[in-house]
């Protein structure tokens, strides 16, 4: 059986009678206790200076007031920039110095605003050490550093030099395409895999009878299709939302389109789908061919008065090329061969002579 608990009298003969003993606990010398919250300097400075050196931003402390000098900026300043640290805190103004004529005013007018603001985000344009000039971000604070109300700066520098590039590259591709859809004389649309309008150039403003900002987010078959062929839009949409893919894209066809005001007229339409982020566009190019469309029928009006004229002469009529193959006779000429004259066309003399002879009558 385990053993129990011991009192004062345990193993003691006779103990039960005896006076129970007092004891007396000796007084102990108190040791320091550390507060776990709590972290003496050289650790919090090295566990800062860790952590700086694992970022690419730059933290420093700036006096605000005359000479602007820098109490403290992190070593990866020299990173950043290609300058050391301590050219920064041994020389009051050595970093504005450094900011590109051209950004100074707005950056001087930033740190006297910072007071009323409290905080502010400004980029300016840094000279590094080679001379290549970097875009900076730079988020400024005020605080009481010394807890007397001598305020100064405490800010952080990130360098965005690769983002405003991208930026600028996104500006100019954007400002090409906008001057290529303005400058466009066709109609280009766009829209989305719901067939929502997207992109309506001023060509297709003019060519539709919408506004751009009327056009956006509409179903462009309410816009440009006629009712009777919307449905077949339809499908061919469905179909495209399902595989990705358009069945009638990137070739030319005639089509009939729809101004605002109802009225119809031919065009002809391009389609073709590209990726635009997580979504696919579809794009198309609409060109009004009314005016083609009418010269073509003008033409063709014509040729058939001159058919007709020709075809009511009581003679043979004939045009050959220089091979002596007939281009076009009338119904005359084609008689003696006993033929329909669109039988005789890209035919010789020599070719239908044998069916002239057997026709003929009487030769003197």
């Amino acid at each position: 059986m385990a053993p129990g608990p011991r009192s004062a009298y345990h193993g003691r003969p006779g103990a039960g009678s005896r006076r129970p003993r007092h004891a007396f606990a000796m007084p102990s010398t108190p040791h320091p206790t550390t507060d776990p919250t709590r972290m003496d300097e050289p650790h919090r400075r090295a566990l800062l200076d860790f952590a700086v050196s694992q970022t690419s931003t730059v933290f420093y402390i700036a006096d605000i007031g005359t000479g602007r000098r820098t109490r403290f900026i992190s070593d990866n300043v020299e990173w950043l920039t290609g300058h050391p640290a301590s050219a920064f805190t041994e020389q009051p103004g050595y970093g504005t110095g450094l900011l590109h004529p051209d950004d100074r005013p707005a950056y001087f007018e930033a740190i006297n605003r910072v007071h009323e603001a409290g905080e502010l985000t400004i980029e300016y344009r840094f000279k590094r050490k080679d001379g290549v000039w970097a875009w900076i971000r730079d988020t400024l604070r005020m605080v009481d550093t010394d807890g007397d109300g001598a305020m100064a700066v405490v800010g952080c520098m990130l360098d965005v030099t690769a983002e405003r590039e991208a930026v600028a590259r996104v500006d100019t591709a954007e400002a090409v395409t906008r001057a290529l859809l303005n400058s466009a004389m066709d109609a280009i649309l766009a829209t989305d895999g719901d067939g929502l309008v997207v992109e309506f150039n001023p060509a297709a403003e003019r060519m539709f009878g919408y506004t751009r900002d009327a056009a956006l987010g509409r179903s462009l078959a309410d816009l440009i299709i006629p009712p009777e062929f919307r449905e077949r839009h339809a499908a061919g949409m469905r179909r495209f939302q399902t595989s990705g893919e358009l069945v009638l894209g990137n070739r030319r066809m005639e089509v009939e389109a729809m101004r605002a005001d109802g009225s119809t007229f031919p065009a002809e339409l391009t389609i073709s789908a590209t990726d635009a982020g997580p979504s696919r566009l579809v794009i198309g190019e609409v060109r009004d061919i009314s005016e083609r469309m009418a010269a073509l029928n003008e033409r063709r009006r014509l040729i058939q008065l001159m058919t007709d004229a020709i075809e009511s002469l009581p003679d043979g009529f004939v045009v050959s090329d220089a091979d002596d193959r007939i281009l076009f006779c009338n119904s005359a000429f084609a008689l003696p061969y006993g033929r329909p004259p669109h039988a005789l066309v890209g035919l010789t003399p020599d070719d239908v002579a044998p069916d002239f002879f057997k026709h003929l009558r009487r030769f003197d």
